[in-house]
């Protein structure tokens, strides 16, 4: 059972990953694809929280369409008072798991770094 339950968090976490990483339009056949968070370092690090919420709902629709395994819970950059020191934003997005009976929140933490 619980190895199971970690090998299925851990290929939804890369789902996950992979889902934020890959660029709209980079996945052939599949337009709508992807947020593309790698190409938003600087926008992410000085971007007002209205603007965030826009893409929030543009993580939180991806993943409920290429993911279907979970329920979105958050997206947040957790480093938000030092993200321009430190050069990065970190990101975690959380979820739960549909197909498990609790409600145990998992999370994925992804880094963009300044290029």
């Amino acid at each position: 059972g619980d190895l199971a339950t970690s090998r299925d968090v851990r290929a939804i976490n890369q789902s996950i990953t992979n889902i934020l990483l890959t660029r709209k339009g980079e996945r052939p056949f599949f337009p709508d694809f992807g947020v593309g968070l790698e190409s938003l370092y600087y926008d992410l690090s000085t971007m007002e929280m209205s603007d965030f919420v826009f893409l929030k709902e543009e993580v939180r629709s991806n993943i409920n369409k290429f993911e279907g395994n979970v329920v979105f819970k958050n997206f947040e950059i957790i480093n938000k008072d030092s993200k321009l020191d430190d050069g990065k934003v970190e990101l975690l997005v959380s979820y739960t798991i549909k197909s498990l009976q609790d409600d145990a929140v998992n999370t994925v933490k992804i880094v963009i770094e300044e290029n």
